[in-house]
């Protein structure tokens, strides 16, 4: 009992910044005990409505009347259960929640709407918790050598692993912005050694490069036939590292400054950080990483059981590729270099796309400092628009997904590396329906051999070849039981589509911005979904397979899919 009671009121202590070994060890075995008492409880309840659904259909009740005296009070229910599980609980079991919340094409319509609430309203650690965070990881005794203030009683967002919180840079005279050292601003390469089997993509996922980034740095070198030990230039994150020696070779010996101050200092003189000053401040939560992946193992055994006996998908290979990326999400100085990278790329579109950029310096692998995106999350425009007239209702859905469709098109089918965590919570939408785009820590550079696949299966779709589609999905890796083109067609629109060809199951960005979540599902079995790629193509695809009026997203398709050709 003392175990439930410790997982049942645990969230102070999986924030603590100092924990030893052995209270991370009963930290575990008391979470892992809750979440099979939850989990248990779930699952045995819908065993019983499942009896009590074949008790009323015998005694003559319609398949409508159980519907709605069976399924759609248990589906509260069970939402309602599965949600507290997920705060109380936070780690991983947080972002199963949010992906969970997020498969409406096998997701009950009230077990989404529940779980949706996760992209963007997580308890945060408290002030006090995050200030010392913040303090440890910058390097400083106190925040206001960095920050004329920072707002640390509410946060901008929190989630399953960090929080982000609003701030104001400090200002400093022209004086002390003269000593900010000019060689550190330019980004110099440096040079990396190959592991086995580690290729080009590979480096390019590892450190949050694009293709392009890394053959520009490598002329002459053939990156598509790279060795073991073979060492190559790359790119890594201006991050805080750079400056340990106050960001100057020239500086004196009485010289004390803290290497983030001297970091911003550098940033302010070189352009690197916002001129209004307004940024965001993501903090990563204290012991996060072990606690994840603790509860991924119980996660997996969860999926493999289901997988099983309750659902004809591969949840297995969904969470095995998550465990593989997870660590990338925790090392924020890769998120640094995505995020710039990305926003680079999308530059030509700031007018109505917004990519954060990273205060250089003040980058660690547990807190980043990047521009203050204006704007509201999606979920809350949502609710905006619907207060509109029908016309200017359809007019602004249209520009949202029109706008949200383009960024991801340009990002997967321009460098092929992009922001691979599209829910609601990551979408904000400005003035003017300006969108902007958050959260870079699960990103992907896919090859040019799956963009490919991914631009013909997008093509395919619009020209109704069931061959076509069949090969695609193939090239993929969409493995199914059964090798029917005809049947592996039905199962890519109910999957991919969005116009309507086959009745599916509606999305969850459409649910967010229509408020709705259908459940018409199309009859399908799918073995298993191979690679991380094919997942996270599955889950993008409604941004980049657009509806027919949408002409300017069409466009970006067609051209980015000519220039791969």
């Amino acid at each position: 009992m003392e175990l439930l009671e410790t997982a049942r009121t645990e969230q102070p202590r999986v924030f603590a910044a100092t924990t030893t070994a052995s209270e991370q060890q009963a930290l575990g075995l008391s979470r892992t005990i809750e979440f099979w008492r939850r989990a248990v409880y779930i699952y045995g309840s819908y065993k019983a409505a499942q009896l009590r659904s074949l008790f009323l259909k015998a005694t003559g009740r319609s398949d409508a009347e159980v519907h709605d005296s069976v399924w759609v009070p248990h589906h509260t229910w069970a939402g309602e259960e599965m949600y507290e599980l997920c705060i109380s609980l936070r780690g991983f079991y947080l972002k199963a929640g949010q992906f969970i919340g997020s498969r409406s094409d096998f997701v009950p319509e009230q077990i989404c709407r529940k779980l949706a609430l996760l992209c963007d309203k997580v308890p945060p650690m408290s002030a006090d918790t995050t200030r010392a965070a913040l303090q440890q990881e910058l390097g400083v005794s106190d925040l206001s050598e960095l920050f004329e203030w920072i707002d640390l009683e509410t946060p901008l967002g929190s989630a399953s692993i960090s929080q982000v919180h609003k701030a104001r840079l400090r200002r400093f005279s022209r004086t002390e912005l003269s000593r900010a050292n000019a060689s550190l601003r330019r980004q110099r390469p440096q040079e990396y050694q190959l592991a086995p089997g580690e290729g080009a993509w590979d480096v390019c996922n590892t450190l949050g490069m694009s293709l392009r980034e890394l053959m520009a740095i490598n002329k002459g070198v053939n990156l598509e036939q790279l060795q073991p030990g073979q060492t190559i230039r790359v790119l890594k994150p201006k991050s805080l590292e750079s400056y340990k020696n106050g960001g100057s070779s020239s500086s004196s010996s009485t010289d004390h400054r803290a290497p983030a101050v001297a970091a911003l200092m550098h940033a302010v003189a070189t352009g690197d950080a916002p001129k209004s000053g307004l940024v965001a401040v993501k903090v990563q939560y204290p012991g996060a990483l072990p606690i994840m992946m603790s509860d991924l193992k119980n996660i997996r055994a969860a999926a493999f059981y289901l997988s099983k006996t309750e659902i004809k998908f591969d949840l297995v290979s969904a969470v095995d590729e998550l465990n593989k990326q997870i660590r990338f999400e925790f090392d924020f100085t890769r998120e640094a270099r995505v995020m710039d990278t990305i926003s680079e790329h999308l530059r030509p579109q700031s007018n109505h796309l917004q990519i954060p950029r990273s205060v250089g310096g003040l980058v660690t692998k547990r807190a980043l400092v990047m521009n203050f995106i204006e704007g509201v999350p999606l979920l809350e425009a949502r609710d905006r628009v619907s207060k509109m007239s029908p016309r200017a209702r359809d007019a602004a859905k249209r520009l949202i997904l029109s706008r949200v469709s383009e960024a991801y098109g340009r990002m997967i089918f321009g460098e092929g590396l992009f922001q691979a965590d599209g829910h609601p919570g990551n979408i904000l939408i400005g003035r003017g329906g300006r969108v902007g785009l958050l959260d870079y820590g699960q990103s992907k550079q896919l090859p040019d051999e799956k963009r490919r696949a991914f631009a013909e299966l997008v093509l395919a779709l619009n020209r109704g070849r069931a061959g076509e589609i069949s090969a695609a999905l193939g090239d993929l890796g969409v493995v199914t039981e059964r090798n029917d083109p005809e049947i592996r067609t039905e199962m890519a629109y109910g999957m991919f589509d969005t116009r309507g060809k086959v009745r599916l199951a509606v999305r969850a960005w459409i649910f967010v911005l229509d408020g709705d979540c259908g459940m018409d599902h199309v009859p399908m079995s799918l073995a298993r979904l191979d690679a991380l790629e094919g997942l996270i193509i599955r889950d993008l695809f409604p941004f980049v397979h657009l509806h027919p009026e949408n002409r300017e997203g069409r466009l970006v398709l067609r051209s980015s899919f000519q220039g791969l050709r």
